[in-house]
């Protein structure tokens, strides 16, 4: 029995190395058999917030093209109420010969951009239908030899 106990026997792995390697073994069968769950997930997700993100942008988009069109309908009414208010009778010529020189200033007030400066609005039209008569209605509708119907 002396040579038994001097003699070693060759070591069986341990019991413990044992269970951790087919933990460890066991894990990493899991890992692998989920991983493409997770994958699938993850590029799902992925694509759904590219198409939030461009349907964002699209509304932030609209809403700007919104924003400019009443803005600029705004405008058009504004300075056509003007016209009007001063008397122009053909308000869609004198119209046309002013809407390229006024522009909105970053305060939101309506302005001519002229040679000699911004001038406001009611100024710049006032100005302009001075020097334009013949958009006014006709001063004398009668005269010598005109018939009254």
């Amino acid at each position: 029995m002396e040579e038994n106990m001097n003699n070693e026997t060759p070591k069986s792995p341990d019991i413990r190395t044992l269970i951790q390697d087919a933990i460890r073994e066991f894990v990493n069968q899991e890992t692998a058999k989920n991983e493409p769950a997770y994958k699938a997930e993850l590029e799902e997700e992925r694509r759904r917030r590219e198409s939030l993100e461009r349907r964002m942008n699209e509304l932030v988009e609209e809403n700007r093209r919104s924003r400019q069109m009443a803005d600029e309908a705004d405008r058009n009414a504004t300075i056509r109420t003007e016209l009007q208010r001063l008397g122009v009778n053909k308000v869609d010529l004198a119209y046309k010969a002013v809407k390229d020189d006024i522009q909105r200033t970053e305060d939101g007030r309506l302005v001519a951009r002229t040679g000699q400066g911004d001038l406001d609005l009611k100024d710049y039209l006032t100005h302009f239908v001075s020097e334009n008569p013949e958009l006014l209605p006709a001063r004398m509708v009668g005269g010598s030899g005109a018939s009254g119907t």
